[in-house]
């Protein structure tokens, strides 16, 4: 999977560090491994959309609206995807 666009995951990290929280503290309130939001801060993978989501949540007095609304599309780019193909089997049958 791609990761974040780099305007994204150094936004993610801002909202980090302005927060005051660490990887720890962030995985520990979003129920995730710490190793998990490293990839999302370091932009080696998009969360998907429910962990987007949380760390929307998490950290949306942080995050700007843009981030936010671009965190979160691309955590449900694939499952959009998938829908879209899914779809398009239906009608060639």
């Amino acid at each position: 999977m791609s990761g974040l666009g780099d305007e994204t995951r150094c936004r993610i990290r801002a909202a980090l560090r302005a927060s005051g929280r660490t990887h720890r503290d962030l995985a520990a309130a979003l129920g995730l491994s710490e190793a998990s939001v490293s990839h999302y801060t370091n932009g080696r993978r998009v969360p998907s959309g429910q962990s987007a989501r949380l760390v929307v949540a998490e950290l949306g007095d942080w995050l700007d609206d843009t981030t936010s609304a671009a965190l979160i599309a691309n955590a449900d780019a694939p499952a959009v995807a998938r829908a879209l193909r899914r779809r398009s089997r239906v009608r060639t049958h």
